[in-house]
Formats: C-alpha cells, structure tokens, sequence
C-alpha cells in the first residue's frame, strides 16, 4: 500500500509546524528528532522538509498561529512565521512552492506544496481593511476564533465562551470580507450558535479544517450530523484530526481516524471529508501513527475497510482541491 500512497496527491489541511520553529526555533529544513513526552503523550517535532517529501506529502496547510490569550503577542508571532516560511520557500534548494490559488498547483512539477491558513483573527485586529493583507500572504482559509473571544464571535470553548453568543456585526462584514478576496471561511473552534450564523451567512463553501465526530466521540470540539449536513450544503470540507483525545473514548488507533471518516461518508457521501491532522499541536495520537511518515498506514487502512479508490482520493486530496477551485482560483 505504499506504492498507492505515492500515486495520490496527498493534502493536509491544517497543522502546527511553523509554531514548533516558533517556539524553539526549530530548522524545518532538516529531519528533526521527534518528541514525546511521557504520561500525557502528547507529541511535537512531527513534520520538516524531508519527511514531506518522503511521504508524499502533496500539499500541505502550514498553519500560522497567534497567542490564544494575547493579541499584541499574536502579531508578532504571526510576523515571524510568516518571515521564516518566506526564508524556506525563497531557497531554491528546499524545493518547495506555496501554493496561494487553485491555479499555482500548476507550477508544483515535482515540488512540495504548501500552503498557509490562520488560525484566530487576532492579526486582523479592529480592521477589516487587513484582510486584503491576509490575501496577499495567500492565506486560503482563516478560522474566526480559537480559544479567545475576541471581535468577530466566541470560541466554544476557552475565554468568553458563551453558548448563546452569536456572531457579531464585525464578525458578519468579515465573512463578507472573506468573500471578497476569496479567502475560505473555517469555523473550527467556533460555538455552535456562531457556526450555525456563519455557515448560513456564507455564499461560498465553508470548511471546518479539523475537528471529528461528535456521534463517535462526545466533545465541544466535534461537530454534531446537523453540522456536517450544513457543511456539505454549503459544498464544503470537514478535516479529521489525528488527536486521539478526541477521536475516542477508549484505545485510540488508526482504525479510530477511519471511524470518523467513514461516518460522515455515511451521513453526507464522500465528497466531504478530507485530513486535517493538527499534527505538531502537542497533542496525543493514535496507536499505530508516529507521524507524516504514516500517511501510508491511513490510506492501506482505509483499503482494508474496503473503502474505494475513488473514495480514498477523494479524501486524501480531491475534495479540498475541488473547494479550493471553487472559491480560489
């Protein structure tokens, strides 16, 4: 299974590598020593430059990540990933392409693509006038919120969370502002009052870039089967997350991932469901995956439980592509 991994064009939505060079100033152009740490397991120091390349990694959504808590830190961090992914992608030698549009996958000719999202709305602050900014770093989605109430909404969980707090005036002209530069609207971490406003409010697909199934496992991270419907209405994506803490309740392997995929294969079809990992977010992983390496082990996986190779496409790439031309081509 291996060698059908190769032959797909392999996306993940979302994760947290360049916060990981944030943090501890990592160098992303080298394979890293990964870490553990004990008792919570939870896990860093998952992804670089050449276990992308080694896993086929067609297309990945390097997330850049503001302080939660602290808007005037956010910026600056926001600054300095967004400088040091810049640094990585203007050495020719990294082969690498970011990919800003549908239309620049064809420049990829054997490069690794990634691509740049947001997480939180911390960077745009009070005015909208930033998200013309967000568009020309070639942001191609941005959440609302994160743990944080801030302007537009409020997180489901965290500071300010309100379960009766729905979007706010400035949160209803920014998904219009999203609208007007093609910028795809991700309502991870939103409460579920401002998902339902923001999903109804949007004219263009909507995506939520990782999250898992409430049915499977019960958490205010997980979306409930009328949320997923409204995704797929709207003709979006759902991104499942590799974090076992959400994805069961008992012994959490990569049968649990497929679990949640194939619920929402059931609930709403394939077209759907794509992967958003949320690796190198210090979280714990299923039995079975250590990291980017391990793509492979999903897709022999998903196989074995008779899943098509349409199917399989689908999710491991072709959905999002299919979102991505639909909003920015």
């Amino acid at each position: 299974m291996q060698n059908q991994s190769k032959k797909l064009f392999i996306v993940d939505l979302h994760v947290h590598t360049l916060l990981i060079h944030s943090l501890f100033n990592v160098d992303l152009t080298k394979k890293n020593k990964k870490i553990k740490i004990p008792i919570i397991n939870f896990n860093f120091r998952l992804i670089d430059l050449p276990r992308m390349k080694s896993a086929n990694a067609g297309l990945t959504g390097f997330v850049l990540y503001p302080s939660p808590f602290l808007s005037a830190f956010g910026y600056s961090s926001i600054n300095k990933q967004y400088e040091y992914f810049q640094n990585i992608i203007n050495t020719p030698e990294n082969n690498i392409i970011q990919i800003k549009r549908y239309s620049d996958l064809e420049q990829l000719h054997g490069k690794t693509g990634i691509f740049l999202c947001m997480e939180d709305i911390t960077f745009i602050g009070n005015d909208l006038e930033n998200v013309k900014k967000l568009d020309e770093m070639g942001i191609i989605y941005s959440s609302l919120v994160h743990f944080t109430k801030n302007r537009a909404c409020r997180p489901a969980i965290g500071f300010g969370k309100d379960k009766d707090g729905g979007l706010t005036d400035f949160g209803k002209s920014l998904i219009k502002e999203f609208e007007k530069y093609n910028i795809i609207l991700d309502l991870a971490h939103i409460n579920t009052k401002g998902f339902s406003e923001a999903a109804k409010l949007s004219n263009n697909p909507v995506i939520v870039s990782h999250t898992g199934v409430k049915a499977i496992k019960f958490s205010y991270r997980n979306l409930e089967d009328n949320q997923i419907k409204s995704i797929a209405d709207k003709g979006g994506i759902i991104g499942i997350f590799f974090n076992s803490f959400f994805l069961s309740s008992g012994k959490c392997s990569i049968d649990s991932i497929i679990d949640h995929i194939e619920y929402i294969c059931n609930l709403v079809g394939d077209d759907y469901v794509s992967l958003g990992s949320d690796l190198d977010a210090f979280a714990p992983l299923p039995s079975g995956f250590e990291g980017i390496e391990d793509y492979s082990k999903i897709i022999t996986k998903m196989s074995e439980r008779c899943f098509s190779d349409s199917r399989i496409s689908k999710i491991t790439g072709e959905n999002f592509l299919r979102v991505l031309k639909a909003v920015r081509i």
